[in-house]
């Protein structure tokens, strides 16, 4: 989910920042793609096991609500996300470091 879209952040970065800290921003970008990979893999694990899952033979399967909650989470996550994409300005390829408020 994270990891696709280095290509339309890192130009965003380096439009909206100093060039001297366009390393360690890329590099923090890069590192928050397993953050966000680990984390995000403990908590719908943990949405899963909200409601108890039907045991047959040696599968779980998981109830409807399990899947709600997890898709609740990632529409939330995807409206967050929307709403910040309206926030940000066109730079027109330019660097606006120090106009930026």
């Amino acid at each position: 989910w994270f990891a696709n879209q280095g290509t339309l952040t890192v130009p965003i970065m380096k439009d909206t920042n100093v060039p001297e800290a366009m390393g360690a921003i890329v590099s923090l970008c890069n590192g928050l793609v397993y953050m966000v990979v680990a984390l995000l893999g403990n908590v719908v694990g943990i949405l899963l096991d909200l409601f108890e899952p039907v045991r047959k033979g040696t599968a779980l399967i998981y109830t409807n609500n399990s899947y709600i909650a997890v898709f609740t989470l990632f529409l939330l996550m995807g409206c967050c996300t929307l709403y910040n994409a309206f926030k940000l300005r066109d730079t027109r390829g330019k660097n606006v470091a120090s106009t930026t408020p």
